[in-house]
C-alpha cells in the first residue's frame, strides 16, 4: 500500500512532507487542478487493467 501510494505522488510529482516541494501554484491553480484529474485518470485506468489480467489468469489457472 505504501509503495502505491509512493508511486502515485511519483506519477502526480507530489513531495512527500518534510521536503522542498518547488511547485509554485499562484495563478496555475486550475491548470494544476486539470492535470491532477487526468493523471489520477490515467493511473485508475492503469490499475483496472493490471488487476483485471491478473484476476483472469488466476480464473483461467483455477479452470485448468
Amino acid at each position: 500500500m505504501i509503495r502505491l501510494l509512493l508511486l502515485l505522488m511519483m506519477l502526480l510529482g507530489v513531495v512527500p512532507p518534510g521536503r522542498a516541494s518547488g511547485i509554485a501554484l499562484t495563478g496555475n491553480t486550475a491548470s494544476f487542478r486539470a492535470s491532477l484529474w487526468t493523471n489520477l485518470e490515467k493511473l485508475a485506468d492503469s490499475i483496472y487493467t493490471i488487476y483485471s489480467q491478473v484476476g483472469h489468469r488466476q480464473t483461467e489457472r483455477h479452470t485448468e
